[in-house]
């Protein structure tokens, strides 16, 4: 029922895309930051109780969750357009949903490749989307990150988002 207030309201198409763009990717932030929080507050407990030598070494610091925040934003960003491009061809929640869930199904291959043993975060798996990030993220809380592959996670990442963006506008 909001069709008719968009007709007469006085912006233009690229606002209104960017307001929505905007929710979008503010409401995925928030749904990102609480599932920090929640990962947090419940493993941190769960690696006290099972005590040192079961798992690595993780080292959760304020650097390692600015560097998670600092990546967190493009990739909220990328996942936010590529949804609103997806979404805005559909007619309908459902039809919408139909277009989501291929989405999902690639995309979740490529965050499970952290799973693998002995996957390093080679300059080449930086530049895939997805799958950068979750490597970063590992290699982030092991303490094992180098300069040169976090600028292609980053600047890949922001590169993604962009073009995901200029796409939907």
């Amino acid at each position: 029922g909001t069709m008719e207030t968009l007709l007469v309201a006085p912006c233009g198409r690229t606002e209104l895309v960017l307001g929505k763009f905007a929710a979008v990717l503010a409401v995925t932030l928030a749904a990102a930051l609480l599932n920090l929080g929640s990962l947090a507050l419940t493993t941190g407990p769960l690696l006290a109780a099972m005590g040192p030598g079961h798992l690595p070494a993780v080292e959760i610091t304020w650097t390692v969750m600015g560097g998670i925040l600092c990546l967190l934003i493009p990739l909220a960003a990328l996942f936010s357009a590529v949804s609103l491009s997806l979404s805005t061809m559909a007619r309908s929640v459902k039809e919408a949903q139909h277009y989501l869930s291929p989405l999902v199904m690639l995309v979740m291959p490529m965050a499970m490749v952290v799973i693998l043993p002995n996957v390093p975060l080679t300059r080449t798996l930086a530049a895939v989307p997805v799958t950068n990030a979750v490597l970063f993220f590992r290699d982030l809380m092991l303490g094992r990150t180098e300069w040169s592959t976090t600028l292609i996670v980053m600047g890949s990442t922001s590169m993604w988002a962009e073009i995901c963006n200029l796409n939907m506008a």
